[in-house]
């Protein structure tokens, strides 16, 4: 998937840049500082669950719905570059899955089929976002095409409370989430997820494709695509038939998604611009 995605991106981008630089004589994208407000919904790659003995059917996993939203600070420069890091609070793992039923789960009825209810885990935190941008106007208009590549910091806040503790290792077992489905008066399958790294600052690896808008007034709309690509796992862990002896498995998930993205930016004048206006209002 991660391969697949990075090829598409700088396939488009790459054609994106022929097909304008050379037609674009004044472009209008705003250079200078910008302040944006950016929301996004994302769609992440479901766990991987793979038996590992056993022949009962193992829990069955779905792609899970997350989203982001934040703030942006950006400088942009030379017409077609940018760079911009952000604050962010929004879902760092997100995950959903079915357990299979055995003759030993209540109600019987369900027994042979997969429990009608998905078990769900959904977790946030505060994200930093670091990116370039490069943009090329179309032509005369007020659109521009964009590509931003960057880096997506994740668990800002667990891994500072870990590093001012002195590094506890109590309080790294607090930063570490612990998940069990099922138990011993209700349900055969048993599942077992845990955070082995929640008090570590995670990166991944961004890729943004889209268009800005430029309003009447200087300021951008922002519409695109986003792929997130982490570089670990975030949960990892296993399911067991309990009262099936030899019948288990593993289950991991790695924070993988594709999202849409929506950002207003305030764009600041320079201070060239702010002189030639001083000028103007002076004649």
């Amino acid at each position: 998937m991660e391969r697949k995605i990075i090829i598409t991106y700088l396939f488009v981008v790459c054609l994106g840049c022929l097909n304008q630089v050379s037609a674009q004589q004044n472009p209008v994208f705003p250079n200078g500082f910008h302040l944006g407000v950016n929301v996004e919904g994302n769609v992440a790659e479901k766990l991987s669950v793979h038996r590992i003995a056993g022949d009962l059917l193992e829990p069955k996993a779905y792609p899970a719905l997350g989203w982001k939203a934040g703030l942006e600070f950006s400088y942009h420069f030379c017409d077609y570059f940018g760079v911009s890091a952000g604050l962010d609070i929004g879902t760092s793992s997100q995950f959903a899955f079915r357990e299979y039923c055995t003759e030993f789960d209540f109600p019987a009825i369900l027994q042979g089929s997969y429990f009608p209810l998905k078990s769900r885990g959904r977790f946030h935190s505060l994200q930093i976002p670091i990116k370039l941008d490069f943009h090329i106007p179309i032509k005369q208009s007020h659109w521009s095409v964009y590509g931003r590549i960057g880096v997506n910091l994740i668990d800002v806040l667990q891994a500072t409370y870990y590093v001012a503790s002195g590094r506890n290792p109590m309080v790294a077992e607090e930063m570490c989430w612990k998940i069990r489905y099922g138990y011993y008066d209700d349900s055969d399958c048993f599942q077992f997820l845990y955070d082995w790294n929640g008090y570590k600052l995670k990166v991944d690896a961004q890729l943004n494709l889209g268009v800005y808008y430029q309003l009447p007034y200087r300021d951008l709309l922002r519409f695109g695509v986003v792929a997130n690509l982490a570089f670990q796992d975030k949960f990892s862990g296993y399911y067991k038939y309990r009262l099936h002896h030899g019948e288990y498995g593993s289950m991991t998930y790695r924070h993988n998604y594709l999202g849409v993205e929506l950002g207003y930016i305030h764009c600041f004048k320079t201070r060239k611009e702010r002189v030639m206006k001083k000028m103007e209002n002076a004649e």
